[in-house]
């Protein structure tokens, strides 16, 4: 509450965007009706703040905080954003990074691989900052995801044999076929590190088939910066409290309970230079109930993913579908990559990568998964693509749906 206020004070005198009556009257609420009325302030949406522009840029800044730094979003939903971070932000970031290496216990002397859409970097010593500034390392390196094929992932890995990996999901799904059909060896990996998409069950699984190793997880955003982790103890996500404000609430705005799910609106407490204030990017999660590691963070039980990936049921509600869940490898094994899209008609398409078409029985197969997955029967076509489009960092979606939400609804 003591920071929150701290950043309300200084955007409520430094932000345009700030300067004005909802923000100057919550300065003033007594301590003990302070969060009811936090959370009656305007949320901030994806459009607004694109449309804001400038006016959510502070004028000046706490010199302690640093020189401030202009940034983008990878533009994964849409429209790139531009935001400004700082130093303190970075470093706050960088506790968090560490923390998440202590909790799972990594060997900082062994080999860490990276695969990613903006990074190339041979094999060299250390893992690079923050954890080289503190322990001595051993080596990393980098291969851009965007520019390489899942056959060149694979010979690059290969070449390496990493013990820690850290790449997205839809990297891991493929490297993971390549590795259970027999054309991908890793002999030291103990632990693949994921992030920017949403993990399922299924890949879990698919990773522990192929590897024996586990999936960790990261929840991240470039104008947030890590907002959780994943526990080691219960597979959960805890939410990183020093950092940010996090709320996750249904349609209503009100807070969710354990074991129900609504949007993620967050408020990051140490970005001076672009304050956002109960900030909603499309992200959904489930909350769960008290953790049994005893870390006290509040816990969630997984991140659902954005709003653009709810599936529309003709009965007028909406889910996400579980498509990792299914057995790729068994239902269609000659598929590289896919992507199951929903048009504006509720119908749906399945397009995929591979080397030839899918044979009519494999369609039938899919199709029989899909419906069963669902719980009901949608229109399905199958279309075979070149190449799948991926955003500027990488990032394939297993589903898109490109029926119009009605707006949610706020308090």
């Amino acid at each position: 509450m003591r920071q929150l206020r701290a950043l309300l004070a200084h955007a409520v005198e430094a932000v345009p965007h700030y300067q004005q009556d909802p923000y100057r009257a919550w300065l003033k609420a007594e301590p003990a009706a302070a969060w009811a009325a936090f959370r009656e302030l305007p949320i901030l949406t994806r459009k607004e703040l694109q449309r804001c522009g400038e006016n959510l840029r502070a004028t000046t800044l706490p010199a302690y905080h640093g020189d401030p730094v202009e940034n983008e979003t990878s533009g994964s939903t849409g429209i790139p954003l531009r935001f400004w971070s700082t130093p303190l932000m970075q470093a706050i970031n960088n506790a968090i990074v560490m923390r998440e290496h202590i909790w799972h216990q990594r060997d900082f002397r062994l080999c860490h691989a990276f695969l990613r859409s903006w990074l190339e970097s041979p094999l060299t010593s250390g893992w690079g900052p923050p954890t080289s500034v503190l322990f001595d390392c051993g080596e990393m390196a980098a291969k851009s995801s965007r520019s390489t094929t899942p056959e060149q992932q694979a010979a690059w890995l290969t070449e390496i044999d990493p013990h820690y990996l850290l790449t997205q999901p839809v990297n891991v799904r493929a490297l993971a076929r390549l590795a259970l059909s027999g054309r991908l060896r890793l002999t030291n990996l103990r632990e693949v590190r994921t992030i920017g998409e949403t993990v399922t069950d299924g890949l879990r699984d698919l990773v522990r088939s192929a590897w024996g190793a586990e999936v960790v997880d990261i929840y991240s955003a470039a104008e947030y910066g890590t907002l959780a982790l994943q526990c080691p103890v219960s597979g959960g996500y805890h939410v990183q409290s020093e950092a940010a404000i996090f709320e996750v609430l249904d349609a209503t705005g009100t807070p969710c309970g354990a074991g129900t799910s609504g949007r993620i609106v967050a408020t990051p407490l140490h970005n001076f230079a672009t304050p956002l204030v109960r900030y909603d990017m499309g992200d959904y999660a489930e909350v769960a109930g008290p953790c049994p590691c005893g870390r006290g963070l509040p816990h969630l039980k997984r991140i659902l993913g954005r709003r653009r990936n709810r599936l529309h049921l003709p009965d007028g509600t909406t889910t996400w579908p579980q498509l990792s869940s299914l057995s790729w490898i068994e239902l269609a094994p000659s598929i590289e990559r896919f992507q199951l899209r929903q048009a504006a008609d509720l119908s749906l398409s399945f397009e995929y990568e591979a080397p030839d078409f899918l044979p009519p029985a494999d369609c039938h197969n899919i199709r029989d998964k899909i419906d069963y997955l669902l719980g009901c029967r949608l229109p399905l076509g199958f279309r075979r693509v070149e190449s799948l489009p991926t955003g500027q960092a990488g990032k394939l979606e297993d589903f898109v749906s490109f029926v119009e939400d009605e707006p949610e609804q706020t308090p």
